[in-house]
């Protein structure tokens, strides 16, 4: 006998469990009504539990407190599918057969033990004759790539204890979802040729179907390799500075005032960040792909928020009046949008918070407090912080959704709620630098920065490619994109 069963039950797996009643059965002259036939599957702090962890019981009994009716002991017989228990549970009486365990309206309790250990139970009513399917907690993901482990081994082919089977950068699940092969690296095939790839479609979490639903830049990514680059902005000078990832050093002269505000962001939708200032109502915009422009937009106090906030993929005009809470946008796509979300004690910290490529309001108020008008599921607050540190909100653990993240200079220490990967506290820095958070090992997650501007150096903490220290600018640049600033 073999339980051979994927998620949907459409395979016939229990087969052999329901042919083992009518062989008794006609041996005995008879052909008895089916018996109750429970299965399932097993998972324990987010891991399956297969025919190997044979420490784990599943006993069934008539009642919670009733007796013990019938057990399988994982890995018991192996004939059956390693991710599943089995249980036939006699329902019929015919002589010579033994008597019933239990009849049509009994109440069942299915009690899952390791050793002596109940883990967990689950009540069930025999309502019918023939197969239920009861399984101890969600379906397993061994990988956290978004794909059962049962799906990955009887529908994708993929591996389910590695996340990205065919290595491409993008995630089984993320793949099977968006209609790609999870078994083929296709990271640099254009499936809606757009100009982008399949990976920075993933990377920037947009569609690679849509031509017109094209990533999002990278923070800090002047030449649009997916990577933040080192960017310093010299007021005075009116100069930018520019360390890219793959083009290397650069200058531009893009700037008249001291007071401008530089706002890089994409404002095209090339994958590449433009150079812009504020001050006073006027944008001055040098965009990749269109050259110079100027817009005027906004008033002086207001402070410039640009982002993605109607999920087209160029960055928006924006304002946060913070004397009166309110956001002004004028949204590529859109249109203007007027809305009063905070308060004057409230900074604005905008972000993808509920992933679905619209950058959502939200503020960070004294007491810890943030409060995120998200596009797609509504209102919602925290209470992750105090009146010290520094919010520094990004995606940490590269699941498309913005994360909490505080920088407390005073201690050096970095506080995440990431959305994913949940509470981490990291010691990193020191009181000085300025937390420069951004992705620049180009693995789609943000990584922990600092730029100490007394030296010019930028303490890079990776998460793929490891610490990282470079010497690039002075202490009178600033580093564009700077929290606190």
């Amino acid at each position: 006998m073999r339980l051979n069963i994927v998620q949907n039950g459409a395979r016939r797996a229990l087969a052999g469990l329901l042919a083992f009643g009518v062989m008794l059965g006609t041996a005995c002259g008879i052909v008895p009504e089916p018996d109750k036939i429970l299965f399932g599957t097993i998972t324990v702090n987010g891991r399956a539990v297969t025919s190997t962890n044979t420490d784990y019981v599943v006993d069934v009994r008539l009642a919670s407190t009733g007796a013990v009716l019938q057990t399988y002991q994982m890995g018991a017989d192996p004939e059956f599918d390693p991710y599943f228990y089995g249980i036939r549970v006699p329902l019929e009486a015919f002589a010579p057969l033994a008597s019933a365990d239990c009849a049509l309206g009994d109440a069942l309790t299915l009690v899952l033990r390791r050793g002596s250990t109940v883990l967990m139970q689950l009540a069930h009513t025999v309502s019918a004759r023939g197969p239920s399917r009861i399984d101890f907690g969600p379906a397993a993901d061994t990988d956290g790539d978004g794909l059962s482990d049962l799906d990955e081994r009887d529908l994708y082919g993929t591996d389910p204890n590695n996340p990205d089977t065919d290595g491409d950068g993008m995630p089984d699940g993320w793949e099977v979802a968006h209609n790609l092969n999870p078994l083929v690296n296709d990271a640099d095939q254009d499936a809606d040729g757009d100009g982008h790839s399949n990976l920075d479609e993933y990377l920037g979490r947009r569609d690679p179907w849509d031509p017109n639903n094209v990533p999002l830049a990278v923070k800090n990514d002047v030449d649009g390799d997916r990577t933040s680059d080192l960017l310093l902005y010299h007021a005075q000078a009116g100069t930018w500075y520019m360390m890219q990832s793959t083009n290397g050093f650069r200058t531009a002269a893009f700037g008249d005032n001291e007071f401008q505000i530089p706002c890089p962001a994409d404002y095209d939708g090339d994958g590449k960040v433009d150079m812009a200032l504020y001050l006073a109502g006027v944008w001055h915009i040098l965009q990749s792909s269109n050259g110079y422009s100027t817009v005027e937009f906004g008033w002086h106090g207001a402070v410039p928020v640009p982002h993605d906030y109607d999920g087209d993929g160029r960055a928006d005009l924006a304002l946060y009046y913070q004397p009166w809470g309110r956001w002004y946008i004028r949204q590529s796509t859109a249109g203007f949008r007027d809305q009063q979300f905070g308060w004057e004690l409230a900074a604005p910290v905008p972000g993808d918070y509920d992933g679905d490529g619209h950058a959502d309001l939200a503020v960070y108020g004294p007491g810890g407090m943030w409060y995120v008008l998200r596009s797609q599921y509504g209102f919602t607050s925290y209470h992750f912080g105090w009146d010290e540190p520094v919010p520094v909100p990004a995606d940490y653990d590269g699941d498309g959704r913005t994360d909490l993240g505080l920088y407390h200079g005073p201690s050096g220490t970095w506080f995440l709620m990431m959305s994913h990967d949940g509470f981490l506290l990291r010691q990193f820095g020191w009181d000085g630098p300025l937390p420069v958070p951004a992705d620049y090992d180009g693995d789609g997650r943000t990584d922990l920065a600092l730029y100490y501007p007394p030296t010019g150096t930028w303490y890079i903490l990776q998460s793929t490619a490891g610490f990282r220290i470079r010497q690039f600018g002075w202490d009178e640049p600033i580093p564009c994109g700077a929290a606190g600033r």
